[in-house]
């Protein structure tokens, strides 16, 4: 806490007691006389307010002579029209009057010390609340604050709350709904279709998802999916007319049904073609489709072969990432420096960055191994210039390390040190040796 503004003390200033010396100037704090020994020949009034900061603790700084506000602290006291040696008058004012809402920086230092333990243990309190409470409680909490900012039209502010209600409670449809709302009001469409089918996964009786849907659609120029999830919100809510009304907005700007049901047939066509293709890889590996021995070891082949084609596109995407990134930075580095847990220059999306567009910091860094939980916002900000992570450029989804190879059909799990793995046969041995019945044993759950 830090000092308050300059208080007006010139009410502690009195007249010198007659008792006392002509190089002795009485002053009045808190109810209690205090003398101050002044140079009369040299003394300034920054000597007075000094001294007066010794005795009282109040900062020279703070200290207002009334009347006597143009002059300069360096000013010599003898030369003050209003100091009468004879009558030992250093200014006018009413001794009698005490300054009782003034405070000296003892007072303020202790006052800043228990509002920072106050502090302290609110928060304490606060984060063991937080804790107590059930996921449905922190989602409804963080939803019901980004509804406020959404309301006030801070968006990205919003974003993060329903993200967090996400976070909390990963089927919570509201959250999502309202998180698709935010992604249309920053058009980002894309991103508002995904948090809209996501809801409707959960939750495909809502008809406002439909809505969310359609509007994503519709600004993706997607008119016949527009028509499509606009028709099924209208069905669902016959009474609501806006949605209605969207069903022609989308059919006048070029959707159309029909071409929505011959989309689902081709679809479902191209479903049936890739099971016949599968099949038919399965056979070219020895596959006989009875879901045998054979197939298992034919899934094995044909599963290392996507590894391999799923490696060649990561590794591509890997590499056209980092080139953006190295463009974007304008750096030598022939890829991302990496620590523990990924890399400084990944956001915790999993998107590359690079420079910031506002703050003109040339790349992105945030080490989020260091990030204290879901609710730990600063990881959404770079470290070095304190920018979003949306301000950076996006250089694409950034994955320095390899998915692992499938595993062979059969394989047992791996031995660990001082376990013994027992099998059925076994378990023979020891009944015919008079050890532990197979029938004894307790059914495997």
């Amino acid at each position: 806490m830090g000092l308050p503004k300059k208080i007006d003390i010139s009410n502690i200033w009195g007249t010198v007691a007659t008792s006392i010396q002509t190089r002795n100037v009485a002053v009045v704090w808190q109810s209690k006389p205090y003398t101050l020994q002044i140079d009369h020949a040299n003394g300034t009034l920054l000597d007075i307010k000094k001294e007066l900061e010794a005795r009282t603790k109040v900062r020279y700084k703070r200290q207002v002579l009334k009347g006597l506000e143009s002059l300069p602290d360096d000013t010599v006291v003898n030369t003050i029209p209003n100091y009468i040696m004879d009558k030992q008058l250093i200014m006018l004012g009413d001794p009698s009057v005490d300054i009782m809402d003034a405070f000296d920086t003892t007072e303020m230092e202790e006052a800043a010390a228990a509002a920072e333990a106050e502090a302290a243990k609110k928060k304490v309190n606060a984060g063991a609340a937080g804790r107590n409470r059930t996921p449905l409680e922190r989602a409804d909490d963080h939803r019901q604050k980004g509804n406020a900012l959404f309301r006030e039209g801070l968006f990205e502010e919003a974003l993060d709350l329903y993200t967090r209600a996400v976070n909390a409670l990963k089927d919570d449809v509201k959250a999502l709904s309202n998180r698709s709302a935010c992604w249309a009001s920053m058009a980002k469409f894309k991103e508002a279709l995904f948090d809209a089918e996501m809801a409707i996964s959960y939750d495909p009786n809502w008809p406002k998802l439909w809505g969310r849907k359609g509007l994503a659609h519709f600004y993706l120029k997607q008119f016949d999916e527009a028509v499509a999830a606009y028709s099924k919100q209208a069905d669902m809510d016959p009474e609501n007319f806006e949605a209605k009304k969207n069903v022609g907005r989308s059919e006048v700007a070029g959707g159309n049904m029909q071409r929505i049901k011959e989309k689902e047939k081709a679809q479902k066509l191209a479903n049936e073609q890739r099971r016949l293709a599968e099949r038919d890889r399965l056979a070219k590996y020895g596959g006989d489709g009875f879901g045998g021995a054979r197939d298992e070891h034919a899934k094995y082949k044909l599963a290392l072969e996507h590894h391999e084609e799923r490696l060649k596109t990561l590794r591509k995407e890997r590499r056209e990432a980092i080139n953006t990134w190295r463009r974007s930075c304008r750096t030598e580095m022939e890829r991302p420096e990496e620590k523990p847990g990924g890399s400084i220059r990944v956001d915790v999306f999993g998107h590359l960055r690079g420079a910031c567009r506002k703050t003109g910091c040339m790349m992105w860094n945030r080490d989020i191994s260091k990030m204290n939980g879901w609710s730990d916002m600063n990881v959404l900000k770079c470290e070095d210039c304190g920018g979003a992570h949306q301000d950076h450029e996006d250089c694409g989804v950034y994955d320095p390390n390899d998915p692992p190879p499938p595993k062979p059909p059969g394989k047992q799990a791996e031995a660990i040190a001082g376990v013994h793995h027992a099998t059925a046969d076994d378990f023979k041995a020891m009944a015919g040796k008079g050890g532990v019945s197979s029938s004894s044993q307790p059914p495997i759950s």
